[in-house]
């Protein structure tokens, strides 16, 4: 029985953990007006940089065609984050009702909790690959 117990209670954490993560990461998207990258995933690759997904990219000097392609990589970004953030919520569902029992299916549960990691990997990727492309346009004094 301990081990149940203590089984549910490190998925608890994780779940918790995650959503959070995922929540924060997703912030501005959700209307609290911090941009597509608020929370850990600013911090991670720098306040000034990481901005630049919500930016006016009109500032930055570029040439008309580079500034259209960069909208476009920005726009299909925004619509990755937004399936990947409908996903990582629908997981977050899914676990909380599987959890509402206390004889839940661990590899179930173990399950979904790897598709929450993974889904947020990819939403990760998805930004700091913007941040790459938006990186090799600009020059040192841009």
């Amino acid at each position: 029985m301990k081990t149940k117990t203590g089984v549910f209670a490190v998925l608890s954490a994780l779940f918790l953990a995650s959503g959070t993560a995922g929540a924060q990461m997703m912030g501005g998207m959700m209307g609290e007006g911090h941009g597509m990258m608020g929370g850990p995933m600013a911090e991670m690759v720098g306040p000034g940089f990481a901005g630049a997904c919500s930016a006016d990219l009109g500032n930055l000097g570029l040439s008309p065609d580079a500034q259209k392609s960069l909208e476009e990589k920005r726009f299909e970004l925004r619509k990755k984050t937004i399936r990947g953030t409908a996903d990582l919520q629908v997981l977050k569902l899914e676990l909380a009702h599987l959890l509402e029992n206390r004889a839940f299916a661990l590899p179930t549960a173990e399950k979904i909790v790897g598709e929450m990691s993974q889904k947020e990997g990819e939403l990760h990727s998805a930004h700091l690959a913007f941040l790459q492309h938006l990186a090799s346009m600009l020059s040192n004094d841009q």
